[in-house]
């Protein structure tokens, strides 16, 4: 059966990472456990689903542009899902534009970042965190 080009490349290394509450040292800690494997593939894809985040500090904000330099090094993009214009805001006000990709839901991101597999940044559904 020959494979439908609207469907997801699974065979690429994925994670998704769903947030509640603040994004805190814990928080921090498990994300670098999570991402440390994550790291070990070319062209992985992480998308942080962020909706419930309460809120993003400035070691958070500096933990995401590592990870995303990190992943984009390698080849990879990471994104986030479903971000509240408070949680937008702060990575916007901290220089992170251009870095993290972010989309309405993980699902437009599943979508979006497997066409972005082998060019760059693409227009769609996701955009760059504009201010």
């Amino acid at each position: 059966m020959e494979r439908s080009e609207s469907f997801p490349d699974y065979r690429r290394s994925w994670a998704v990472i769903t947030f509640k509450g603040p994004f805190d040292p814990a928080t921090v800690t498990d994300l670098r456990h999570e991402a440390h494997q994550l790291l070990e593939e070319e062209g992985s894809r992480l998308i942080m689903e962020v909706s419930r985040l309460d809120g993003l500090g400035p070691i958070g904000v500096s933990v995401l542009a590592d990870l995303s330099h990190r992943i984009r090094a390698r080849g990879g993009r990471l994104a986030l899902a479903g971000a509240q214009e408070p949680v937008r805001q702060v990575l916007c006000e901290n220089g992170v534009t251009g870095l993290i990709l972010a989309f309405g839901s993980v699902a437009e991101a599943v979508l979006s970042l497997d066409r972005v597999g082998q060019d760059e940044a693409e227009e769609g559904p996701g955009s760059e965190l504009d201010a």
